[in-house]
C-alpha cells in the first residue's frame, strides 16, 4: 500500500511506515460427470500494517451444476475456511472472513446476453450495521444508535448482486453488475454517483484472453483491474 507518514498526538511528523498484504493461492478442480464439478483453493495469507503482523491459512470449496445445452449454471461456494496462526496482538485471535455464496447464470437461446445473480454472505442474514452518526434524538451525546436498515426487504437486498453480459461474438463481451450492499454502505447522499456499479469488457486474440474491469466503491476512487489469461495446453504441440 506504499508509505505513510507517522505523527505523534500533536501532528508532528516523526517518521514513515509501510503496509502490505498478499495471498499465495493454489487451486484444483475436476469434473465429476457431464453436469457436476468441484474445486478448491488453498491460501496462505499475510498482512503487515505498521508494527502489526498477521498470518493465516484458509481454503475455498465450491461445487457447480451445469446444463451445457441450456447455458445454465448453479454454483455454491464456501470461502475463507481457515485459521489465523499469527495474530496482530497477543491473545487476540481474529476470525477469517468466512462467507457462503450461491450464484446462478443463464444465457437464453438466440439472445446475445447472459444474466447472473449472486447471493453473498448467506451465513449471516443481518448485514445492516449500527451507524453512530444517526442517533435517535439527534443528540451528539446520545448513546442510542439507529440501525442502517429499512426492514426485511432492505436486509435481503444487501445479499444480492445482479449482472448482465453482452456477447456479440465468441471473442468479445461486455459486462455490467450492481452490488446493492456496496451502494447502501458506501454512497454519499448528496452525491450518489455510480457507487455500487461495476463494468468491464474482455476479448480474445489468438491464445490470450484480455480483460478489463472497473468497480465504483466510492467517489474518492475506483480500482481498475487488468488480467491476461491463457491455457498452457493451448501452447502445447498438437503432435
Amino acid at each position: 500500500y506504499g508509505k505513510f507518514e507517522e505523527t505523534d498526538a500533536g501532528g508532528n511528523l516523526i517518521g514513515e511506515f509501510g503496509a502490505n498484504e498478499f495471498a499465495v493461492i493454489a487451486g484444483y478442480g475436476r469434473k465429476l460427470d457431464s453436469s457436476f464439478s468441484v474445486g478448491g483453493n488453498l491460501k496462505f495469507v499475510y498482512s503487515s500494517l505498521y508494527s502489526y503482523v498477521g498470518m493465516g491459512m484458509a481454503v475455498d470449496l465450491s461445487a457447480n451444476y451445469s446444463i451445457v445445452e441450456q447455458s445454465f449454471l448453479v454454483t455454491l461456494l464456501m470461502k475463507n475456511i481457515g485459521y489465523q496462526f499469527l495474530t496482530y496482538t497477543d491473545g487476540e485471535r481474529e476470525n477469517l472472513p468466512f462467507e457462503i455464496q450461491a450464484g446462478v447464470s443463464k444465457k437464453f437461446k438466440n439472445m446475445p446476453f447472459r444474466f447472473n445473480i449472486l447471493l453473498h454472505h448467506l451465513n449471516n442474514f443481518n448485514l445492516a450495521y449500527e451507524n453512530p452518526n444517526e442517533t435517535g434524538a439527534g443528540n451528539f451525546f446520545n448513546d442510542e444508535e439507529s440501525k442502517n436498515s429499512g426492514g426485511f426487504g432492505d436486509e435481503l437486498s444487501r445479499h444480492l448482486t445482479i449482472g448482465v453480459e453482452f456477447l456479440p461474438s465468441r471473442n468479445f463481451h461486455l459486462r455490467m453488475a450492481y452490488n446493492f450492499q456496496r451502494r447502501k454502505e458506501m454512497v454519499l447522499s448528496n452525491r450518489p454517483g455510480g457507487v455500487g456499479l461495476s463494468w468491464g469488457f474482455g476479448f480474445k486474440i489468438s491464445k490470450l484472453h484480455f480483460n478489463y474491469a472497473r468497480s465504483t466503491y466510492h467517489l474518492s476512487g475506483s480500482p481498475n483491474h487488468f488480467t491476461v489469461v491463457t491455457k498452457i495446453s493451448d501452447w502445447a504441440s498438437k503432435s
